[in-house]
This record gives C-alpha cells, structure tokens and sequence, in this order.
C-alpha cells in the first residue's frame, strides 16, 4: 500500500512538474506587433520602436511584461506615446502607439525645451527659429523647473514649482469642452514668480491676468477653477475692441469669491 502511494505521489509530483515547465515554454512573449493610431510621415521611429521592444522582450515570461516596462523601454523615442497594450495567452503583445504632438516650448539657460499638451520633455533646442511658430510660448520669470536634472522623455515634474502646477491646471481648464480652445486662443504664457502672475496672451490681444499673491492651496483652487467664468466673460461680456486689448484680470476676493474685470491696463489693483 505504501508501495503504491508513493508511486502515485511521484506520478502527480512529475505531472505538476511537467505542466509548469510546459506552462513556461509556452507562456514566453514570441510575438510584438506595433501599430501607429494616427497618420505620420515619419515611421521610422515606429520601425525602431517595434524592433526594441521585440529585441527587449521576445522570450521573456509573457506574465512578467507590464505596461510600465514598455514605456520605460520607449523613453529613448521620446515622441513615441503608448496608447494601449494588449496581452494575448500565450505568447502575443499588441502594442499601439499614437505621436505625440509640440504643444509649448520654455527657455531655461541657454537651451529651450520642447514639451507635448502632456508637458513630456521631447527634445531640447538651442534656438527658439527652431521651433514651429504653432507651439505655444511660455516664459518663466523667477520659476526654475530644473528640467537640466530631466531626462528627455520623462515628465515635467512641475509640482516642484506650484505657479507653473496652476497653469497646467488653467490651461486645462479652459479646454473643458473643446480640447483644443486653449491651444487655438492662447498665445503665449507667462509665469512671473516675483509678482506671482500668471499671463495667458490671446491671439485677439487681450491678456488673461491670474493673480496668485502668496494665497493658500485652497484660494488659489478657487481660481484656477474659475476659468469657465472666465471663457464666459471673454466671450459674452468683452466687445470687440476688449478682445483685441488690455487684460481681463482674475482676482481672489477675501470673500472667497473671484473677481474678473476688464481693464485698459493691468487692473488687479482697483478690482
């Protein structure tokens, strides 16, 4: 009886152990495919992104590919998003990826920095001529963003500085309903550290002033989240003539409530 037990222990011990070693040859990544989601006339960059992660990952354990291994593998082609990643039992990865756009550029030293509507680092320039004339300006005054320590193809960290979090967060904001409202009216930006402004220039003319003034996180996200107030103003309330001239000024009251009027020049101070 024992004789037979340990026989038919050694027997399902053998077979587990042959379906894991057959569970492992088989769940190995033996197939990458990379597809672009948009029209793009240079493909060269998806060719090369498709042979790096083939090269990276054919042969690996299929359950040890993450998504996030795949866009750190891609940071070297900085323009390279990665929209979707499918994994297909046993051996398949579906990978989509979309080109990611020139959106703003800034000046740090003597080097411009290229960023996507995402602010990831593109590429670094030594001359603004070199950049499209579509990408929106910004300039910093008193604001270091200490992107020299940042690699290109990572992120802004611009939580390291709370001016320039607010005008992502108002930029965004002006896209609530068009993704693309803020991009068609605004200019250029810029972000005074010493005054503690913020200045979004239309293409129209008119200037929309955000004054910060030291306040608390939670004042200036009072103001940040008054830009639908302040779209409705600069499209119902500003004539012609206000469009084309002087600056809407967004100002915290110590009501808690937002002021937003109109001036010929810089107005916080009478609002």
């Amino acid at each position: 009886m024992k004789y037979k037990r340990l026989v038919l222990i050694s027997t399902v011990l053998v077979f587990v152990m042959m379906l894991a070693l057959a569970f492992v040859w088989l769940g190995r990544v033996r197939f990458v495919y990379v597809r672009v989601d948009n029209n793009v006339s240079d493909n060269e960059i998806y060719k090369k992104a498709e042979d790096t992660l083939t090269d990276r990952f054919k042969g690996k354990l299929f359950f040890s590919v993450s998504v996030s291994d795949i866009e750190n593998e891609l940071k070297q082609y900085p323009y390279a998003k990665v929209l979707s990643v499918k994994k297909s039992f046993p051996d398949r990865l579906d990978i989509v990826l979309t080109k990611r756009q020139e959106a703003f550029v800034f000046n740090e030293g003597d080097k411009y920095y290229v960023m996507d509507s995402e602010y990831y680092l593109l590429r670094e320039a030594q001359s603004d001529d070199e950049i499209d004339s579509t990408v929106t300006r910004i300039h910093l005054k008193a604001v270091d963003l200490g992107v020299d320590k940042s690699e290109i193809g990572s992120k802004v960290d611009y939580k390291v500085n709370k001016l320039f979090g607010y005008m992502t967060t108002i930029y965004g904001n002006l896209n609530d309903k068009d993704i693309n409202y803020a991009a068609n009216i605004v200019k250029e930006i810029v972000i005074d550290g010493e005054k503690e402004f913020i200045y979004l220039r239309t293409n129209t003319g008119v200037t929309l002033s955000f004054w910060f003034d030291r306040k608390s996180d939670s004042v200036a996200k009072i103001i940040c989240n008054s830009v639908s107030d302040v779209k409705e103003y600069y499209e119902s309330r500003c004539d012609e003539y206000k469009k084309r001239n002087g600056y809407i000024s967004v100002v915290a009251k110590d009501t808690g409530k937002v002021a937003i009027e109109w001036a010929e020049s810089e107005g916080w101070e009478n609002v």
